[in-house]
């Protein structure tokens, strides 16, 4: 997967280059008192071609960034045999008759867990960002919460998924008991998706209902959620700005209000950046119940990364522990795009909560 999106990142950057270079080539060439040198545009517009030609993701980039159309008007007036040729082949991949980008396809995800529990997701291409596709530390938290230690921490309990991209661990958390499911991220394009994942789980044991935030003795007290069935809601939610001063209402969904606790936080791959994974444990202590239990899977990555977000949990009063997943190869630093390591499991605690020091097993303090 991390394979996957860099090759898109690459794509990106390299058409944004050629497209660049086509414009600069033929402004260049059209002012030129004896008409210009061609061959710049010939080359670029050659390995542009071929990219696409061999590439879908290269394909799907050149359509999101409007890239035959700005080559089209950059070369109007050139009537180079050659270039015409490559533009008309580049103009018949991206066209009608060529690739476009996919809006997307359902995928269903059986989990390692006892029942063999089928969670269906609405995925779209990695052009879109990396919550476009269900990561690996993903299916890892999912099972994780189906070893018999955390037996039973999703029954009847309100659930968190931060960052959820696809909302595997949150729809995973419907499926397995849950009562209540809001899952979160801050990009628009994702929570649409979220919401079509929830839409094609809703059945016999799940509800999708629009966000709202509740108030004290609201409708998500106990008794309140009516159909007896998990109830599965989408949230906007930026680290950034947790109580959405823009807009608390943007691109049709609601912000998740900013006094909301859940019994149980879930969240995988959350840390890529360093200003957000450092706001993270705010966003962790101000939603997680007191009692509550937070989990989060994730790749060892970035060292400098985790222990800031470790300094910060200390400074919000939060216990952290730390689990490798056993079984596990690692892979050599730096191979991937957001680095190697193993993928490891942390379990998040408010540090006063009453619970003690009971350990958890494979857990250590961080």
């Amino acid at each position: 997967m991390e394979d996957d999106f860099l090759e898109a990142l690459v794509a990106s950057e390299r058409i944004a280059e050629w497209v660049e270079a086509v414009k600069g080539s033929a402004r260049a060439t059209t002012s030129a008192p004896s008409g210009g040198n061609f061959l710049p545009v010939r080359s670029v517009l050659r390995d542009f071609v071929r990219s696409v030609e061999e590439s879908v993701v290269y394909a799907e980039e050149a359509v999101l960034a409007n890239a035959g159309e700005e080559i089209e008007e950059a070369l109007a007036g050139c009537e180079d045999g050659e270039i015409l040729d490559l533009r008309r082949r580049l103009s018949s991949l991206l066209g009608s008759h060529g690739v476009k980008v996919a809006e997307g396809e359902v995928r269903e995800y059986e989990l390692r867990d006892q029942s063999k529990t089928k969670v269906k997701l609405y995925e779209v291409a990695l052009t879109h960002g990396v919550g476009a596709k269900v990561w690996r530390a993903a299916e890892i938290l999912c099972e994780e919460i189906a070893l018999p230690d955390w037996s039973g921490l999703l029954q009847g309990k309100t659930v968190l998924e931060l960052g959820a991209g696809c909302g595997l661990c949150g729809l995973y958390a419907a499926h397995g008991g849950a009562k209540r499911v809001v899952l979160t991220d801050f990009e628009d394009s994702l929570l649409d998706n979220l919401s079509k994942s929830g839409e094609i789980n809703a059945g016999a044991g799940i509800e999708l209902r629009g966000y709202e935030s509740p108030g004290e003795g609201g409708p998500w007290e106990d008794g309140g959620l009516g159909s007896g069935k998990c109830v599965v809601q989408v949230a906007k939610l930026d680290w950034l700005d947790p109580a959405g001063s823009e807009n608390s209402v943007a691109g049709g969904h609601h912000t998740l209000g900013e006094g909301e606790t859940f019994e149980v936080i879930l969240g995988s791959d959350l840390m890529y950046e360093m200003e957000p994974s450092v706001a993270l444990p705010g966003v962790i202590r101000r939603h997680l119940d007191r009692r509550g239990t937070c989990l989060l899977a994730m790749k060892r990555r970035y060292e400098d990364i985790l222990q800031s977000f470790l300094e910060k949990a200390r400074e919000c009063e939060l216990r952290v522990r730390i689990k490798q997943v056993a079984n596990e190869r690692a892979q050599e630093e730096g191979t991937k795009l957001f680095g190697g390591g193993h993928h490891v499991v942390m379990l998040i605690e408010h540090d006063k909560n009453g619970s003690g020091e009971a350990p958890r097993a494979g857990f250590e303090r961080a």
